[in-house]
């Protein structure tokens, strides 16, 4: 692929063009999020939800911490100015507007107890939200 411009914007438009992807983005606006949690307010899959971020994260719009056995994410400093135009896009999506609520919930409880749960929202008086 070209490294240049182009390829560099290109890259940038397909991480974009994935609704899924759009979700993620906009449940991370409110801060990060480890692989499991994200996968736990989809609903979907933790090696899906992977293959989600490793797009975002080659396009540069987020950053991967590992901390111990859990790898998490959040929105790359130079993105937000670009996804500030695409919030207003999203913004009114039913979906989004509720996994983001739910993003926030999650994010407080703690990420062992999530896992050990085997990503069941249920066990927390949570479901997700798709």
């Amino acid at each position: 692929m070209n490294r240049g411009p182009l390829g560099h914007t290109t890259g940038i438009l397909k991480a974009l063009s994935h609704p899924a992807r759009l979700r993620v983005l906009a449940m991370l606006r409110s801060g990060g999020l480890c692989v499991c949690q994200v996968a736990a307010v989809m609903g979907a899959p933790v090696s899906t939800v992977s293959e989600h971020l490793g797009e975002l994260r080659r396009a540069g719009l987020v950053l991967e911490r590992r901390e111990g056995r859990w790898v998490s994410y959040s929105l790359a400093d130079g993105a937000t100015t670009l996804l500030d135009h695409i919030w207003g896009l999203i913004d009114s999506d039913p979906e989004v507007r509720r996994e983001e609520r739910l993003a926030r919930r999650v994010r407080r409880l703690p990420v062992t107890a999530l896992c050990d749960a085997r990503l069941d929202l249920a066990r927390f008086g949570l479901k997700p939200a798709s």
